[in-house]
């Protein structure tokens, strides 16, 4: 395995390449809730991954998200890591549309984070509120930038770079200070990682191909269930 995968690593810094993966997504209580599709592209050290979410109708009911994009753009060094320069996420409801998008300065150590967010909102007018006539609605636009901690993978980059991770604590895009990561342990490309969420803990189990994750499952996790995210297609085309 590890002699194909630095092949693999030669042969994607010599030749373009475009892999489209197809995923199940299941929650134990609800069963199917979704399929995920991703496409990355690589045109000798660079690369761009986008990953699009639809959940089912049900879920979406439950959720109000339509959907959920996530976008990395970046570089791929000499021994296969990819080092993201912008990560996008843009997440669809009814009424939002919310685009946070984030720059990665490398060599200051800082990432500049931006959110957009466009939203249906009712106008409060004297008419509507007096006579209850049907209210209309307009489009309420905010931008916020700040800039946050540096770290060096964003969610996309993490999954593709998990093979070069080390045990112990990960650092994540945006990090939430009431979760985190922790790598417990790889064996032929199965990883199992440990994972505190507001003072819930769970294990998340990845396994990878030399293209990518391949399935993903939590165990004793979840009160509706362990979830499960498995490919059930994959195409790759070399140029």
């Amino acid at each position: 395995m590890k002699l194909l995968f630095v092949l693999f690593l030669s042969i994607k810094l010599l030749f373009a390449f475009e892999l489209i993966r197809k995923y199940d997504a299941s929650v134990g209580l609800y069963g199917n809730i979704g399929q995920g599709l991703v496409k990355e592209v690589h045109n000798k050290n660079k690369y761009s991954i986008n990953f699009t979410a639809k959940p089912t109708s049900l879920i979406s009911d439950l959720s109000g998200i339509n959907s959920i994009e996530y976008q990395s753009i970046g570089s791929i060094n000499e021994k296969g890591v990819f080092i993201p320069e912008s990560f996008v996420s843009i997440i669809l409801e009814d009424d939002k549309k919310e685009k946070t998008s984030y720059a990665y300065n490398h060599l200051e150590k800082y990432i500049i984070k931006k959110v957009h967010t466009e939203e249906k909102v009712e106008d409060a007018t004297i008419d509507s509120l007096l006579f209850g006539a049907t209210k209309r609605k307009h489009i309420k636009v905010t931008d916020k930038t700040k800039k946050i901690k540096y770290v060096s993978n964003d969610y996309l980059t993490l999954i593709k770079n998990v093979n070069f991770l080390q045990e112990g604590d990960i650092e994540y895009l945006d990090q939430n200070n009431t979760n985190s990561l922790h790598l417990l342990s790889s064996d032929k490309n199965l990883f199992k990682i440990k994972i505190l969420r507001k003072e819930k803990s769970y294990l998340l189990e990845l396994q990878n191909d030399i293209y990518g994750l391949v399935k993903a499952k939590t165990l004793k996790s979840l009160e509706l269930g362990d979830a499960d995210l498995k490919a059930i297609q994959m195409k790759i085309v070399f140029e």
